[in-house]
Formats: C-alpha cells, structure tokens, sequence
C-alpha cells in the first residue's frame, strides 16, 4: 500500500488551509444559498448512487460493492485510477481539488469534461443531502470533507477496504438516519439497468445490513455478452444478459462509434427481448438515458444513450444545446437503422423480429411540432429518421410475412383481403408503366393485347399482415407518416382488372369474385335508381368470359350490352370467336347465372346477332370456315323475314353487301360484287380471258367462281328460288359484268379514232369482261354456235348495252374556251360490231356488219333489241337484176341505211344538215391538229437537242469558262444535286459554237459510256468500275470547272474561339462549308468594318461542324486577329477565299491510275484477309481501344511505324489528343506520336510534323493525317502512300468515301490494316448518285453486328458491345434499334445529371409530338432542295431557351451542353440563326445546331431532334426519305448522354404510318419509367401560358415582287419562297 508522501502531504494542507477559508465566506449568508440550491436541484432520492457508479466506471472498475448500514453507505470499488491532489491553478486540476470545490470547479459545458467519472464536480456534492462528513479511503489518501468543502486527512483506513481499493464511507445525517436509510434502500431496489451503459462495470453488488452483526442478501447486478455483431458505419450489436433488479433481462444493444466536438464517443441504442414469449418488449415506454435514466422520453419501447449535456439535477437534457441536437440527430439515425438490422437479424435466424409492433417501436407523433418546445424537438427529429427509413427500407409485414417498403403497401378491406391474392394484387396493381403507354400503338388496339413480355411488374407490392393493418388503421389519422400507406379499394380492383389478368384466374376464383361482387360491391355494377349517378365500374371491366375463352366487358358503355347469353348451343360453339357469348361452364355455374341475371345479361335479337357476330367474322384478314353455313342460314333467314319492308331490307342489303363474303371454289372468301355463278357456259365464255391473263401476266385466278357445293345446304333448307334471289341480291354474277375502261384502253387497235384524239382527249368507255379475248381469237379458234348464243341470247339482253353503246372523247384545242365532245362506238359496239361471231344459217361466222337478218341462225332470238343494237339491216332489193350498175345498187343501199339510222325522228332535210355539220366539224378539226402536230413534233425535236446539249452543265461550264455558283456539296439534305449555271439555256445557245457543241456531244457520249460501267453488276468493284466512279464524281462534284479562283464563302458572324489563343469562329455561312476545306493550308478572310475597313487575315488551319468553320491562324498574325476579336461585333461580314482550287478528287484519280491494274481486276476478291475490322456502335470507346489496343503496340516495341488516318481534322485531333493522354508517359509517346501537318488545337502545335520533318526516318513513330492527304501528301522525302508503314489504322470509316479507304489497302499491301468504324451511322458523303450508298462495310457485306459475316473471307472483327456515353434508357433505345439488343450500358440510371423544368418532369426519353397539316406554319414547304417547317423551327427554337434558361437557374458546376439536330439543312439553319439573335445570354449552357452530319462522333448533355416532315410526302418511297434513313436516326438518338427529346409529327399527319421514328417509339416504350410522350401544345402552355401561342404569334406569307418591312405585327412574321425564309422577330 503506497503511503503519502511530504509533498503530497504539504499540497492536501495547503488545499485544507484554502478551504478553511474559503468556508468562511461559503457559510456567508449571502453565498451559502447558491450552494446549498445547487446541491437541492438533485431533488431524484438518492441519485448520487448513479454518480457513484459513473465514478467508479471512468477510474476503470469493473466491480462495484455496496453495503447499506442503518447509520452509513459504504461504496467500494476496484478501479485503477486513484485520487490525487495538484498545486493551485494547474490545469486538470487534482481529484482531491475537484471534489471539494464550490461545485463549478473544472467540468466545462462540453463532452471533453462533463461525462468523465475522474472529475468531481457538482455532481458529487448530491452526497451531501444524506451525509455532512463523506470519507473517502484509497491507497494513497484518506481524508474526510467536512463543512462541505474542507478535506481533513485521516490517519487510519478503513477496516475492510482491500489494497487497490477505493472506498466511500457516507455517515447519515443524525437528525436524518431513518430518511437516508430508506430512501437510498428504495433506490438500490429499484435500480435501472445500472450497468447498462458504462463501459468498464460489469457488476454490481449491493447488500442491506439491518443491524451491524446481520449481513442482508446480497443482490447482483451484472451483464453477460452472448453475442456480438460488427457492422459497417462503425455500427456494433451486442446481445447482453442482464441480471439483478425485479427481474432477469435479455437486450439487443446497438452501439455507434461517432465523433463530436473532435473526440470519438459511442451512442446506443436498446431493445428489450421477452425470452418466454421470444418477441420485442414494445409495450413498455423506455427513458432516454445519459449513462443512467434521465427524466426524459421519446416515447417509444427503445432505449437510447448518448452522453448528452444534462442539466444540474442531472435529470434532463440541456434545452438549445447544439451537441444535444447533434446528438439526436445521430441517435435517431441509429434507432431507424437498428430497426433494419433486427429486421435481418430475425430474417437470418428465422425468427422474425420485427413484425406488427413496428407500430410500437416507430414514435406516434408527426414532424409538424418541431417548432414548440425541446420535446418536440426531440419528436420531429426521430419522426424524421423514421419517415425517412420507412420510405428506403421495406419494413412493413406482409400478410405473407415478407417485408414491404412504405409505398409498396397496402391496405384494402376484409373482403378484398380474403378475395386477391399477392400474386394476383402484382399482376392487377403492380404494372410500372406511363400514362402514354398506348401512344405507339393504333388506335384500336386493346390494352391488354400487348406481349406480357413488354411490361414490368413490381413484385413487392402486398396488402399489410392484418394485425399490422389494424394498428396502423387506428393511428392513420393522428400519425401521418403511415399516410403514404397505398388504399386499394374496390374501385381500384374494377380499374385494375385485365383480360390477362383474368385469363391467369381459375373458375373457383371467378365464382368468388362474382360472390364478392353480389355481396360486397353492388353499387359498382348494379343499377338502381339510387346508384343512378354513381360509377358503374364493373360494367366495363373485363370480368365476363367468352366462349372462345376471351374476357370482354358486360357493356361497351353503361347500358349497351357487350356480352350475351347464347340463344342456342349450336350458335354459341359457332359464332362465339367474333360474338361475345358467355362461356358455356360458367353458364352451368349457379352463382355466376345469378349474377349474370343480376347484371341483366340477356340474349341477342337476330339483327344485333347478324351484324354483331356474324359479319364480324368476315371482317379479319382470314375467315374461319367453321360455323359458317349455320350462320349463312341466318343470313338468309332474317332476309326472308324482312324482305317485303323495303327499307329494312336496302338497310341490310348495303351492309350484307360491305361486310359479307362468299366462298368460291378456289377456297377464298371474296366480296359477292366480284363473285360469279358456277356455270359451265360461263367458264367457257372467261376461259379465253384467263388464258390470256396466264400467257401475258401470269396470272392464274381472275374470276371468281361461287363455290355452291358449300352452299348446299342453304337451297336444301330454303328453296331454289329463295337461295337465287338472296344470291343475286347480293350481287353473285351470272353473266359477265360491264367493266368501265381507262382512256388509253387499247386505242391502238381502233382505226375508227385518230391518233390525235388518243394523245389529247379524256374519255369514258366501257365493255364486258371477257369479250374482248373471246371475239378475237385466231381463225383457228373460232367461237363456236353454243357461245355465240349464249352471248347473243343472255348476255348482251341483262347487259343493257344500249346504256354503254357509245364512248364520249372530251378535249380542249388550244385557247379555247370550252370543250369539245367526240362521240364513237364504245369498245363493247365497236367489237361486237368488226369482230366475226354470228353464225348464219350454213353455220358460217359473220360480223354483225356483213350479215342480214334473214340469214341469221335459226336459234337468235330477234325480238331482244341485239338487231338495232347492232344496226343489222334486213334484206335489201337486187337492183342489179333490173339493170342498175353497181353503183347504182351502193347507192340504194346506202340510203337504205341512212333511212334505217332516221328512223321516225328526223326528216330527210334534218339528217342532211347533220351530216354537212359533222363533215365541216371534221375538216376542221383534221386541219388543226395536222398544224399542232406539226408545231408539236418540231417543239420535241428542239428540246431533245437542247437536252441533250445541257445534260453536263458542268462540262458546258468548263467549256465557256463560266464559274458555277454552288458547289455540289451544299445541297446535301437527302441526297447530293446540282444547281443550274447562272447562265439561262437561252444564252448559252446563243454562244455556242460548232466545236463546242461537238466537244458537249464528245462529253455526253462519255458520261454514258462511263454510267454504263457503273451501273454493270458483272463489273462491281473491279478496278475499271473505281476508275469510272472516280471520273463520274470528278465531273458531278464541280472540281471539272472549277476556276483558279478555288473556294468562296461569305460569313455574317464573328467570333472567338476559346479553345484556342489564335482562333477564329465563323459563323452563319452563305452556303454549305465543304469538309475538303479542311485539306488547305492557306486561306484568306476578308473582314469588313464599317468606314471602309477591311482587314484581310491568313489562315492555315480550318475545322467544320456545319454552320461554323474554326480557324487557326499564322503565327505572325495573332496581333492581327486580337485586334480584330476585340471589334468582332462590328463585322457585319466576312468573305473566305482559297489560293488555289481543291482537286482532291483529281489527285486521288491520278493515284488510282498508278496502281496500273487490268479493268477486270477485282477489288473486293483480291482485299487482303489479314485486314482486321473494329466494329464500335456509338459511345463504345472505339478511339480509346484503337489507342490501347493498337498505337499502345508502337509504345512497347522498340521499333514500328503506324499511320492513323481519319475522315477529318476533328477527328485526327482527338486521336490524337486521346494517344498523348492514354499511352503511359514512361513511353515517352511525345517523341513518336506526330500530327501531320496541321492542328486546330492548341495543345498539340508541338506535336505537329511539317512535310520538311525526317520523323518517318525514325526507328518508332506514329503519323495521324486525314486520309485524303494520303493519295497526294507526305513529306519532301517521301509521300505518306510510299513509306513502308507497319500498321495502318483507319478511323471512322463509314464517313469514309469508299474509293479514298480502299486505295490505301491495295497501296500498302505489306501493312496490317485495321478499320474502325460503325457501318450503321452516317455513310460518306459523295456528289455521284451511283455510290452514294457505298462504303468499305457495304462491299465486304458487314451488316449485322451480333453474327457478322463478311465476303470475300470472313475478317477478323472485334465488336465494342459495352457502351459508356448514355445512361441506360438512351443506350438501351439505340441498342435496339440498330444493334438488335446487343450493346450493353456502363453507366447506371442514377448517374444521370437531374435535370429540373418548370411544369415538365422530363425522363431519359421524351417524345414531343408537333402537328403538321397543309395550314400557315404547320405546312411543310421546300426550299433550296431543302425541307422545312416553320411551326418545328419556331417551337424548337423556344424550347430551347426554356431549357436553357432553367438550367441556367440551376447554376450548376459543370455547364450543360445542348446539341439540336435536323436531318434537313435548311430547318437547322433557320433553327441556329433564331438562336443566334436572341438577346439573353447563357453561362451555364452551350448551344450547338446543326445536321445529323456535323454531330457524327459528338455527345451532349441533352439532345434536341427534330424530325420535320419532307414537303412532299412519304406515301411512295418512304424507306429512301432522308428523315427516314436508319443511319441518320441511329446518329442522331445516340448523341445523348443524359436526355433526348424526339420532336415528330403526330398521329394526324398524313404520312404518319410511315414514320421511322415511330418505331423508335415502339420500342422506347418497353421502358416506360424512362419515357414520356407529350405533345409541343401542351409545352407551349407550360412556357408561354399558351397552348396555341405560336399559332396566335405568327404571321405567315409568302414573299412579293417587292418586299417593305415595317416592325412586324406579331412577335414571327415569315415570309418565304422556294429560295429563302426571312422571319422578323417583334
């Protein structure tokens, strides 16, 4: 035992002298109340036991004894630490010197200080409420206090303290011994949990000694570990054992180390466990403890530590204290959390530990209190934790005992319960889908017929266990957060149900439902005069099952029946695949026939049958033989009934004869107006008809013949008479029909009609099927007697042919006013009339004109009009037997005739008038149209050699030296045109010579020569085959005449570019930029100012994206173009020359001829096989793995040398860029990666080989050039196509023109060659129709990119099938769209950068619906061979400045960037030049328009695309619309990175159906928690207020002669033609 020493004993005096003195002016009365109140505030009886116990934790004890004796309380412990004493002022200062403060010694308002056991403060002083004189015995000191703040040295110990003991001995209060007795007597009795928290205690044992001699029972407090679990966030499960007190218990405790003020401090957090009835005790309130129980509560079944700041008395929380709100926050997070881990612990164990007293543990107070007082506080703090872990944690138990989140739970009622199952409740209630969800498909498509593959159901979703639904439905109105608990009421259930649905459901369950229906929920289909306004959801759901096991409503509306009983069971097993009848095995259920009573199902009348069933099953695509006689009988039957009402009757017969068909003996169902009789005489008559169709069309089946052994039993059970006459009404056909003509119908034929009128006139002529065919046979096979009758006797008589005798021409002579009408035979009279087919009585055949009526065959009925029809005269008189000359008897015949023709209308006077009328009428007309034909055939012949003669303008340009305005390029939209000359045809003839005309014919004779090998599939990639493309694009590109003046273009806007110090963005061009500017490396600007200034400034490096061309210019010119960006707004124009003219086609000619091949040599047969493809969809990395894959090569072997070409300088940058980044630095890639020539960026102008550069000399290096530099280029000792390169690397191919990649190949042969690219996005483009769609990949036949095969050999291929650019629903819409499925995402969903709109919730995908009609500016026009339309640019423009503007509210860290697309030229640049004008500048965002073109190989942040609509339509070749073109959609969908908005027609436009982009809706659909559909009316409201604004604000004409602008009248005022829009903006 160690002893005190001097100077301890000389500090304990000093301290002793103080306190003596210091006591005088404690006891002071003006002081001594503040002590003694102090000390009061400890009013909890014997409280100081607690103080005590926290004592002897902090000095390290692990056991504690208390003995309580009628006089005194003895308190011992075996802790480490001891007391000790300091000199004055030291800081910490000594236990001995704290413990006899004033009580405001050395415990801060902090946790560094207040919650530590070894500093004795106020705390202690609670003592002395029982005790004046408290001894304190340790190994070093022994003192007393006395007078409340004066230590005293003992010199003895006391007798049972042990060596390493401290010791407590509190003598009672003489006048307060019984009171001390048993008030600390109840307070060791009813300790809680004493233990609980401390840290070192792990038992407790108290005793009480009625007398000195009588040791009481010894009491045990003490806590066993039995289990102990680590989890992540510093979180810690320890399952105790607790012993002592009234009785045993069993606690999970969780603990949480967190940090607070700089110093590590744990909380915890409780559950009591009832090991009987093995559950949570949740039905006992628990205090909030800070080591020990404080007075307050968060009322709920856990208990909860932290080392709070309490108040003097130790019993509540500091009220405002920052480190206790800090406290609660995190005390709150550990109690949710630990309701999540108990929840995985029960589920671990099988033993749920969680269940329906989640009620219970979850505190019953709302947020909304937070604001009164520092309970409340406590309050909203934890019902924030546990709102907001019930919200991302399913804590909720299931009625299957699985856990649900908040929003995934249900509560329904005690029927609904019982009645769905979870399974059924998924399928009903669980669909994730949009409310647009039917947008792409049509409209009569039934919701439930989409694949049950396309939707997604969440699986989670279930009605709560009962009991918990109980609970939960007693505190939903005083506790909010179970208010986000979903209803599902009976509504819901009418609403939710679906022909799926109901297909899953066994008869057992439907029987039920029914029940469910008649007894719990009448009033939602069951009308009464009291439910007449309530909804009747049941009648319109799909709750009644067919015969032909399909669901249908009971009524299509509230009252029209939908679904009937069958009036028979032969009808029902006929007609039940069309007509709704109810299933046979529930009509023998007894509980469903009385609901189906119930609900006034009832059988079908006949007309509702008929329409309704019957016909409706010759309305699909194919008709079900089945049934079919049966119903034909009650066709017919129902005609019968009605036949004698002819109204009725009309009405039937007009649908019979839309909806029905007919079976006819080729075993198709045909409408009966194109259907015959099956006669014999009839097949006979068509047979030369058919054998005509066979021989010239092949064509087998042309008539149609009604198949009547089918229809058998219909004349068996009515009669002959009845089956013919409904036949008939019907339209069956007995004889041929009279078929109406085209105006040019065999006119050739005709020697009765001049040529002139075929060219001229318009007509209507008519004849019968067949007869043509029939009467002009051979000679050989002449008709014979049986269908010359038939025709003559049944088919001219019913044919009415007097109605169709004649054929009217209709043409108007030139400047005349009116019409004139010529009149002939029709093609019926005139054949019946010239062909032979009357037989005469000798059995000869005759032409009605050449035979008389006497001699007619006996069998020709003479009195059925065909006489007169025909104009068959009787018997004339010889006159020639009573001396008349021949002559004379023509003459008396004619006359005969004419008097015939008479008749009894006309006198002789009146027919010699019309006869001299018709004459001088045709010397008339004979007369003109010789002049016109001879002023036609000369007007032809001038034209043809004119056309001949211009059909190369660019060759008549070559030849006059003329220089063409435009350039091939700049009309690119949906394929490459050229423009006329500026000379008119006109003057052209005016100058041309006879050698150059013989020169043009030279040319002519050429290009055809030329287009003749081009088009020769034998010679398709053969050398001569490149050699004749080549020429073709050399002269259709314009480089043939081209002046020596090169390029020039004028620019309206100037600007900086800030990627580069010596950069210049020009904007707004006069005409499209070509990309074979690129290839310069000088090129003048001329800027204009105002005051005639007009700086001219050199450039040698120039970049294209559309509208904006980047320059770089010369060193010595900076200071030029500073200067000139400091005045850039004043430019109002800037005007780009070239040198020397771009001949890059001429010089990649010229390579090609250096190859030397024989024209039939293949260039496809002979590519090398060790050519390697790299086949990368959009956002796949293709440049990162050809720089890791292939240039990384060049890094690690100490020799090699690689040439990387690409279509650009952009992407030759990037690679570029990309190789210096990517290469390890420790390869020193600096030394061997060399830009060729030239560099738009600025951070690789050290990187750049001139051509004086000697670095292909070099034992590594790696060139990077565009690849049209690689034909004429290189370095002054060698050109690029003459070194011997190791590896050739081909970027972005299918940009790549396919005779510029395939030199290359065949040039260095000895290289390995590697094409990247992507056959699927843009293809090259090129001025020659007949290769426009030619690339690399189409002539190796690379088209599928999950099993690519390639000819001639198959190509090593590696596909990049993981795609990094667009979250998944973007990537996901490409993928399968063009890439059948097979391109995986990196990136997750919730990388997505939020995107907040005002009134509009934008998802991944959005479709905006834009309408389009042949009105003001919803009409789609052309201009400059370009498509527009106005509504689209206007909308589109406003769009995105709403876009902008809230993104610019954001104030983001990283700007957005927004690219906005058009396949069309002309409607991006009205798109960009709306933008360019507008007033409000954006920090936050960049704004790029352009063509599909200019985004090839670009991302953005949001894509903006609009699809407007060619002006001409779609409906003929809607495959080859540009807008319409899968690459050039591919390109633009896979810009995105984060959003994509797809700006269409809606579903009013005509064309529609033949929308592509439809199909990408389709299949953006299968994600519908991605997708929205909207419309741009419903946009504008939300931007403008408006749905119809645009329409309201713009003034739409067309421009005049002249043009005079005022201020517009509205905020758009448009004015265009087919050459420019101006739009002025208010």
């Amino acid at each position: 035992m160690s002893r005190i020493t001097a100077e301890q004993r000389i500090l304990f005096q000093k301290l002793h002298d103080k306190k003596v003195r210091d006591k005088s002016v404690l006891m002071d009365e003006e002081y001594i109340g503040l002590f003694t109140e102090a000390i009061d505030k400890y009013s909890d009886s014997a409280h100081f036991i607690y103080e005590l116990l926290q004592n002897a934790d902090d000095a390290n004890a692990n056991e504690v004894n208390i003995i309580l004796k009628p006089d005194r309380l003895i308190f011992k412990h075996n802790g480490t630490r001891h007391f000790n004493i300091t000199e004055k002022g030291v800081k910490p200062q000594g236990d001995i010197n704290a413990i006899t403060g004033i009580g405001f010694s050395n415990k801060k308002n902090d946790l560094s200080t207040e919650n530590k056991i070894g500093k004795f403060g106020l705390g202690f002083k609670s003592v002395l409420q029982y005790t004046d004189t408290p001894e304190i015995y340790d190994d070093v000191f022994k003192f007393k206090i006395e007078n409340m703040i004066v230590p005293t040295l003992l010199e003895y110990d006391y007798p049972d303290r042990e060596d390493g003991e401290t010791l407590f001995v509190l003598p009672f209060k003489p006048d307060k011994t019984e009171q001390c007795f048993r008030e600390i007597k109840e307070r060791l009795e009813t300790l809680e949990n004493p233990l609980l928290f401390l840290n070192n205690l792990k038992k407790v044992i108290w005793r009480v000694d009625i007398t000195e001699r009588n040791k009481g029972k010894e009491n045990l407090f003490d806590k066993i570990l039995s289990e102990q679990i680590k989890y992540e966030k510093n979180i810690e499960l320890n399952r105790y054992d607790l012993r002592g007190g009234n009785r045993d218990n069993h606690i999970f405790l969780f603990s949480q180390q967190i940090k607070i003020e700089g110093e590590l401090h744990k909380i915890f957090v409780g559950f009591y466990y009832d090991l009987v009835n093995k559950c949570l005790i949740t039905n006992q309130e628990q205090k909030i403890y800070c080591f020990f129980p404080t007075n307050e509560t968060f009322e709920t079944c856990f208990v909860a530590h932290a080392p709070f700041l309490l108040t003097n008395s130790r019993q509540n929380l500091k009220p405002s204290e920052s480190t206790n709100v800090t406290l609660l926050f995190s005390l709150a997070s550990l109690a949710a959390k630990s309701v999540v881990l108990l929840r995985d612990y029960g589920i671990h164990n099988k033993h749920l530990l969680i269940d329906e007293n989640i009620v219970d543990i979850i505190p019953k107070y709302n947020k909304s209190y937070y604001y009164y007082n520092q309970s409340y506080n406590f309050e909203n703090i934890m019902a924030t934790a546990f709102e907001d872990i019930l919200e991302d944690e399913p804590l909720l138990l299931s009625r299957n005992n699985n856990y649900m989140m908040l929003e995934d739970s249900y509560i329904t009622t005690n029927a609904i319960y019982e009645l769905i199952s979870q399974e059924q409740l998924v399928y009903l209630h669980g669909v994730i889908e949009d409310d647009d969800d039917d947008y792409f498909y049509d409209d009569d498509e039934d919701d439930d017929e989409i694949e049950e593959q396309d939707v997604e159901y969440n699986e989670n979703i279930d009605f709560l266990k009962w009991e918990l639904r109980m609970k939960i439905s007693e505190l939903r109105n005083s506790v909010t957060i179970y208010n986000s608990i979903n209803d599902f009421s009976v509504e819901d259930l009418a609403n939710d149900i679906s022909v799926s649905f109901m297909e899953k459901q066994k008869i057992e369950w439907v029987t039920r439902f029914y029940t469910f229906l008649r007894n719990d929920a009448p009033k939602y289909w069951k009308i009464t005069p009291q439910s007449k306004n309530t909804a009747h959801f049941f009648r319109n759901a799909p709750i009644i099952k067919t015969q032909k096991e399909n669901w249908v409503k009971p009524y299509l509306d509230q009252t029209t029946p939908n679904v009937f009983i069958p009036l028979n069971k032969e009808q029902s097993v006929h007609s039940s695949d069309d007509y709704n009848f109810i299933h046979e095995e529930y009509l023998n259920d007894d509980m469903a026939c009385k609901f189906f009573s119930e609900l006034e199902i009832s059988t079908p009348d006949e007309y509702n049958y008929i329409t309704a069933v019957i016909l409706n099953r010759y309305r699909h695509d194919t008709v079900e033989s089945e049934g079919l006689i049966d119903d034909f009988i009650v066709l017919v039957q129902y005609y019968v009934k009605i036949k004698d009402n002819e109204q009725k009757l009309k009405e039937y017969l007009n649908i019979l004869r839309r909806d029905l068909y007919v079976y006819c003996t080729d075993e198709h169902y045909r409408q009966p107006s194109t259907v015959y009789y099956n006669s014999n005489i009839l097949k006979r008559y068509f047979s030369c008809y058919e054998e005509h169709c066979r021989k010239y069309y092949g064509i087998t089946d042309n008539i149609f013949y009604l198949n009547e052994d089918f229809y058998k039993k219909i004349r068996f059970h009515f009669n002959t008479s009845i089956y013919n006459d409904f036949f008939d009404l019907l339209g069956v056909a007995r004889h041929p029909r009279m078929e109406r003509l085209s105006s040019s119908y065999n006119w050739g034929n005709r020697a009765d009609i001049q040529q002139s009128y075929q060219e001229k006139a318009l007509c209507q002529d008519f004849n019968l099927k067949g007869l043509l065919n029939l009467l002009q046979t051979s000679t050989d096979e002449k008709i014979d007697k049986e269908l010359s009758l038939y025709l003559w006797n049944d088919v001219l008589p019913q044919a009415n042919c007097e109605k169709y005798k004649e054929m009217t021409v209709k043409y108007r002579v030139k400047y005349a006013r009116d019409y004139t009408y010529v009149r002939f035979d029709s093609e019926l009279i005139y054949i019946l009339k010239n062909a032979p087919w009357i037989y005469d009585k000798d059995g000869d055949l005759h032409t009605s004109q050449d035979i008389i009526q006497e001699n007619l065959a006996e069998e020709y009925n003479l009195y059925n009009g065909n006489i007169q029809l025909l104009g068959i005269e009787k018997k004339q008189r010889d006159l020639t037997k009573l001396g008349a000359t021949d002559e004379e008897q023509e003459n008396f015949d004619l006359g005969s005739r004419i008097k015939q023709e008479m008749g009894e209308d006309l006198s002789v006077e009146e027919a010699l008038q019309a006869i001299r009328q018709f004459k001088a009428q045709k010397q008339s007309d004979k007369s003109y149209l010789e002049s016109e034909e001879e002023r036609r055939k000369k007007k032809e012949e001038e034209k043809a050699k004119l056309d001949k003669l211009r059909k190369d303008e660019k060759g008549l340009d070559a030849i006059l030296h003329k220089q063409n305005k435009y350039s091939t390029e700049e009309l690119f939209d949906e394929a490459p045109q050229n423009l006329p000359t500026r000379n008119s045809s006109k003057q052209q003839s005016n100058v041309l010579t006879e050698e150059q005309l013989a020169e043009l014919q030279q040319q002519e004779e050429t290009r055809q020569n030329l287009e003749e090998i081009a088009k020769d599939e034998s010679k398709r990639y053969t050398y001569e085959w490149f050699n004749a493309l080549l020429e073709l694009e050399f002269r259709k590109s314009g480089e043939a005449n081209k002046s020596k003046s090169g390029l020039h273009i004028i620019f309206s806007k100037v600007e900086k570019d800030p990627h580069s110090e010596r950069g210049v963005l020009l904007r707004n061009p006069s005409r499209y930029i070509p990309r074979s500017i690129e290839e310069c490396t000088n090129i003048t600007v001329v800027f204009y100012l105002p005051n005639d200034i007009h700086p001219s400034i050199s450039f040698e490096v120039a970049s294209v994206q559309d509208y904006v061309l980047r320059l770089k210019c010369k060193n010595e010119d900076i200071e030029a173009v500073d200067n000139l960006l400091a005045v850039a707004h004043q430019v109002y124009r800037a005007e780009l020359k070239t040198d020397t003219p771009i001949k890059l086609i001429e010089r990649l000619q010229a390579a090609y001829t250096e190859l030397g091949y024989e024209d039939d040599f293949s260039m496809l047969e002979n590519l090398n096989p060790t050519t390697k493809f790299v086949f990368g969809p959009p956002g796949t990395g293709k440049t990162t793995y050809l720089v890791k894959k292939w240039i990384n090569k060049i890094a690690t072997h100490p020799t090699g040398k690689m040439l990387v070409l690409c279509p650009t300088n952009k992407a030759a940058d990037v690679i570029t860029q990309r190789a210096l980044e990517k290469i390890n630095p420790a390869a020193h890639p600096e030394t061997w990666i060399y830009r060729f020539v030239q560099t738009a960026e600025d951070a690789l102008e050290n990187h750049v080989c001139l051509r004086d550069s000697s670095i292909y000399k070099q034992d590594k290096c790696c060139v990077i050039s565009t690849i049209a530099r690689f034909a004429y280029d290189g370095f002054e000792g060698a050109k690029l196509k003459d070194i011997d390169w190791d590896v050739i690397v081909i970027d972005e191919a299918s940009m790549i023109p396919l005779a510029e990649i395939v030199y290359p190949l065949y040039k260095c042969e000895n290289a390995q060659v590697v094409i990247a690219g992507d056959p699927f996005q843009i293809e090259p483009i090129v001025a020659e129709e007949l290769w426009k769609e030619e690339n690399i990949y189409k002539m190796i036949r690379l088209d599928n990119f999950q099993h690519p095969h390639t000819v001639p050999c198959d190509f090593d291929i590696v596909n990049l099938d993981t795609q990094y650019r667009a979250v998944p629903a973007i990537g996901r819409l490409y993928s399968e769209y063009a890439y059948d499925g097979a391109i995986n995402s990196y990136r997750k969903q919730d990388s997505q950068r939020p995107l907040k709109l005002k009134g509009f919730n934008p998802k991944s995908v959005n479709f905006v619906m834009f309408p389009v009609n042949r009105t003001s500016i919803y009409e789609p026009h052309v201009v400059v061979n370009s498509n527009v339309h106005i509504y689209s640019a206007l909308f589109a423009y406003e769009f995105i400045k709403y876009l902008a503007s809230n993104i610019e509210s954001q104030q983001d860290e990283k700007p957005w960037r927004i690219g906005v697309i058009s396949p069309y030229r002309a409607q991006a640049e009205i798109i960009n030049k709306l933008w360019e004008q507008r007033t409000e500048l954006y920090s936050h965002v960049d704004v790029q328009i352009g063509t599909v073109h200019g985004f090839q190989g670009d991302e953005c942040d949001i894509i903006v695309a609009v699809y407007n609509p060619p002006a001409r339509g779609m409906k003929r070749n809607a495959g080859n619309v540009f807008v319409n073109k899968k690459n050039i959609l591919n390109v633009a969908i896979s810009r995105a990175q984060d959003y994509l908005f797809l700006l269409m027609p809606d579903g009013d436009y005509e064309d529609y159906n033949n929308l592509e982009t439809k199909t990408i809706g389709v299949i953006a659909k299968k994600d519908t928690t991605e997708m929205t559909v909207t419309n741009s009316q419903v946009l504008e409201k939300v931007i403008h207020g408006d749905s119809h604004y645009l329409d309201k604000n713009t003034f739409v004409t067309v421009h005049q002669l002249a043009n005079v602008y005022s201020d517009p009248s509205s905020k758009y005022e448009v004015r265009f033609d087919e050459k420019s829009v101006d739009i002025q903006i208010k």
